[in-house]
């Protein structure tokens, strides 16, 4: 038992109770011999978030359920612990197997570290869990996420059976708007299925576990069925060269929810070319326009699925009545007990019986925790200086004058002090530092994507310049049967034009509609933004739902690799 914020929690489910053993889990029992190979209940990371059971044990990590003493809330929080490579020998620090695994491991780490990241940014986003914070800690690193009181789609089913037609249209337009938002930033999954898709009491249905640390393994492995899950992996996941992009994605849950609604995993797709029978005919009575959008998801080949997430809404938005998206219901009976861990290469992630009392909800302001360090938690500048200041004290008389003197010297080193720093982070913050995101995605063509969010260029201050990285190949033609490489930027109300100043001689016009066209050996080109537009920069309004701000992109013929933004010229 431990007190927090004047509250006796259980050290390992978090309940609020008066005594041990805790009478929801029975912690503090005469306990059986512990797996030393995780952590320990009672254990602290990053000084303020305490550890209690395992909730999840996959090939790639794990996963425990968490408590944040500053925030007094309830999280969940994810290590990275790929198996096979890593062990413990009884304490907190993660030890590698052997010297050999050294660079898949540390690849693994900061694919781990960048994935949070990444995913950091769609926080707020209702279809996608958020993460709180993450750190490096025990020579491994660390995901704070939110907790989510709940069941998997794949567990839903064990109990519930399969899905209805109007159920899996509800999990389609939920997924299909979360693959939406990460697409455009460039982020893809490469790991849906019924297991990382949540079915909340709250009536939400979240994506979780992105797949990043899982791509540097699949990377590095000699047998790449070690980390694929059988079913769920398109056929270019199966190869190191093989182009992924928004449709693998899309595979993945067409197949994890026709899975939902038949009770049927597909063959791989290897097998499947050698007659595709599931997909002969409709055998299992699925609405016509829902089976049409299930089939073309789970095409073997990458040109016959939906290019974009986008698409899919657009398919999933034309489905005509009478059906009609069911919401799903998911209670209390439904989120039974878990036993600590899952088995094989399953990560059960943050599917949890809740604890006793139910998750307070996240304020802004910060609990403080009793802390050695006082000075741990005061603000730092704009100019990345820790801004405390250390007053001493010095016993003692002396000269009134000399002391005086002193004070006024002081004083006058001070203001000169304040007047440098200002001018120090008056200057950061006009002119930031330079930003670089890379894409892994495409937009197709004539499809919406790649986008460079509003924080982003925010963070720069003042006017920024945006360079891209670009691809051009010929792809599609022309009504004209000619090949043009042009590409948009647009913001607001699906295809607002953003107004840019052209500063690149490989731009050969912009046209009225905003296009830009390029050469075809055209590999860079650039803009400037004001700050005025920035300002004013949207989401783009689809269906009634509101994407994030920024600029998104849109064209023919190109593929954007990265963008660069940094201060713009004067």
């Amino acid at each position: 038992m431990i007190e927090i914020n004047g509250k006796k929690l259980c050290e390992n489910c978090f309940s609020e109770i008066s005594q041990e053993p805790c009478p929801c889990c029975g912690y503090g029992e005469a306990q059986e011999e512990t797996d030393r190979s995780v952590l320990q209940a009672g254990t602290k990371l990053n000084g303020h978030i305490l550890v209690g059971k395992v909730m999840g044990k996959g090939g790639f990590g794990v996963t425990y359920l968490g408590y944040d003493c500053r925030m007094d809330k309830v999280v969940a929080v994810k290590e990275y612990f790929p198996n096979g490579i890593v062990y413990r020998s009884g304490g907190t620090e993660v030890l590698l197997a052997d010297a050999k695994s050294q660079e898949v491991f540390s690849k693994g780490a900061d694919k781990f570290y960048d994935e949070a990241q990444m995913v950091a940014q769609f926080n707020g986003n209702p279809n996608i869990v958020s993460v709180f914070e993450y750190f490096r800690e025990n020579n491994t690193v660390y995901l704070v996420m939110e907790f989510l009181d709940g069941i998997t789609l794949k567990d839903y089913i064990k109990k519930r059976g399969n899905l209805s037609d109007g159920q899996v249209l509800f999990v389609f337009n939920k997924m299909a708007s979360a693959l939406s938002i990460t697409h455009s930033a460039g982020v893809l999954h490469r790991d849906i299925s019924p297991d990382n898709i949540m079915l909340c009491t709250d009536g939400k249905v979240k994506l979780i576990d992105f797949g990043a640390a899982r791509q540097i393994m699949e990377e590095s492995a000699s047998n790449l069925t070690v980390v694929l899950k059988p079913g769920y992996t398109p056929m270019e996941q199966y190869t190191k060269k093989g182009q992924q992009g928004a449709w693998t994605d899309i595979y993945s849950l067409g197949v994890s929810l026709y899975y939902a609604r038949t009770g049927i995993l597909l063959d791989d797709p290897y097998e499947r070319l050698d007659g595709d029978r599931e997909f002969e005919e409709n055998r299992h009575g699925i609405n016509k326009d829902l089976w049409a959008i299930l089939k073309k998801c789970t095409m073997i080949s990458t040109s016959d699925r939906y290019a974009s997430a986008i698409e899919l809404k657009k398919a999933l938005a034309g489905v005509s009545a009478p059906l009609r998206p069911e919401p799903i219901s998911v209670g209390s009976e439904d989120v039974g007990k878990e036993e600590n861990g899952s088995s094989g290469d399953e990560d059960r992630s943050l599917q949890t019986d809740a604890p006793g009392e139910k998750e307070t909800e996240q304020t802004g302001g910060e609990q403080e925790e009793p802390a050695a360090d006082l000075t741990a938690d005061l603000p730092v500048d704009a100019s990345g200086y820790d801004a405390t200041v250390n007053v001493y004290k010095k016993k003692g008389g002396g000269d009134r004058k000399k002391r005086i003197a002193a004070v006024c010297a002081i004083c006058a080193a001070v203001v000169v002090l304040v007047c440098v720093v200002s001018v120090f982070v008056v200057a950061r913050r006009e002119k930031g530092p330079s930003v670089v995101i890379h894409y892994e995605t495409d937009f197709g063509n004539y499809g919406v994507g790649n986008l460079i969010p509003k924080e982003k260029l925010e963070s720069i201050g003042g006017d920024v310049l945006v360079t891209l990285e670009i691809e051009t190949g010929d792809f599609v033609p022309e009504e004209d049967g000619r090949f043009y490489y042009k590409i948009r930027p647009i913001t607001g109300d699906y295809w607002f034009n953003v107004n840019t100043k052209i500063v690149d001689t490989d731009v050969i016009l912009i046209d009225d509609a905003g296009f830009f066209y390029v050469r075809q050996d055209c590999s860079r080109f650039s803009f400037t933004v004001n700050q005025n537009q920035i300002s004013r920069l949207k989401g783009i309004g689809y269906d009634g739902e509101e994407t994030l701000a920024g600029i998104w992109f849109t064209g023919t013929n190109i593929k954007i690799r990265s963008a660069r933004l940094e201060p713009a010229p004067q």
